[in-house]
């Protein structure tokens, strides 16, 4: 169930005074380990909800306070630990979830073409981390 490259091959091992790892690195570890051993569909509906709460969180807090970069985490985290197609849709349910935030937190536009400009920026910059994102995978 090897998707992607390991944390450890991405550097060299670190050695601190004797020891081979500090904790930060072991936490870090574990974290990979943990989405490493999920199935695909559990990450791809671990990153969906993911966005969704983003979402959410981004509707209480109203449309003059914008959680834009949050939205890709869940993109990262699809593109890294699952593959390149689902984080295209969870960057597509990234941007669905500003949508809907946008629109029920009463953000109001000259015209409704301005939303979906900026939908599609968002769109472009979640697609731009994702090309990003498989470029320092390889």
């Amino acid at each position: 169930m090897n998707r992607s490259p390991k944390l450890c091959s991405i550097s060299p091992p670190i050695v601190c005074g004797g020891n081979t790892c500090p904790a930060g690195v072991k936490k870090l570890e574990r974290f990979d380990s943990f989405f490493r051993s999920q199935s695909l569909a559990w990450l791809f509906f671990g990153t969906m909800v993911l966005a969704i709460i983003v979402g959410f969180f981004d509707y209480l807090t109203g449309y003059e306070v914008t959680l834009w970069p949050f939205y890709s985490i869940p993109v990262v985290l699809m593109l890294w630990f699952g593959n390149r197609s689902l984080a295209i849709v969870i960057s597509v349910v990234s941007t669905g979830a500003w949508w809907w935030a946008d629109r029920a937190s009463g953000h109001v536009y000259s015209s409704e073409w301005l939303r979906l400009w900026d939908a599609m920026v968002r769109l472009m910059f979640f697609c731009l981390v994702i090309f990003a994102g498989w470029t320092f995978r390889q």
